[in-house]
């Protein structure tokens, strides 16, 4: 048998940024396109929440995350999500995901795996679980487990 020691793509990316460590006065939060994702199509499933259900109370969420810690919000495109280009008065970025984990003061998500870049940088999360979303199993099983092992619970 053969063993092939790798690691995650997100490690990768880690690497080529790991040596520059800042904090900016912003959050970041991990868009992972919960009410829109293409993947939910795909496979024939609902999406687990309505989308303009979803995004007032994100930009609710969002709204009071930035009043609480007094910065700016910064939102981490899905990269297989299109449709966000303006989420009221935040800033929408694709395709430099750990470098804003990087740069925040704090890291916001659901349940993405883009969780792993606030890790590696040692950066505070807050996971949001919104009460649209407790009926859906696979996200609740995966926040659940994201909490227990960043000692969240």
């Amino acid at each position: 048998m053969t063993i092939l020691h790798a690691h995650h793509r997100d490690y990768e990316t880690w690497l080529t940024v790991k040596d520059r460590p800042v904090t900016e006065e912003f959050v970041v939060f991990l868009d992972e396109g919960l009410d829109v994702h293409p993947d939910y199509a795909l496979l024939g499933m609902p999406a687990p929440v309505e989308a303009t259900a979803y995004e007032l109370a994100m930009l609710d969420v969002l709204t009071a995350v930035s009043k609480e810690y007094h910065c700016g919000i910064i939102i981490a495109a899905h990269p297989k999500v299109t449709r966000r280009k303006d989420w009221t008065n935040h800033v929408v970025i694709e395709g430099h995901t750990c470098d804003l984990v990087r740069r925040s003061k704090l890291v916001l998500a659901h349940d993405s795996t883009a969780i792993h870049f606030a890790i590696l940088w040692n950066k505070p999360v807050r996971l949001i679980n919104l009460d649209m979303m407790k009926w859906h199993e696979p996200t609740q099983a995966a926040i659940e487990w994201w909490k227990k092992n960043l000692g969240l619970a």
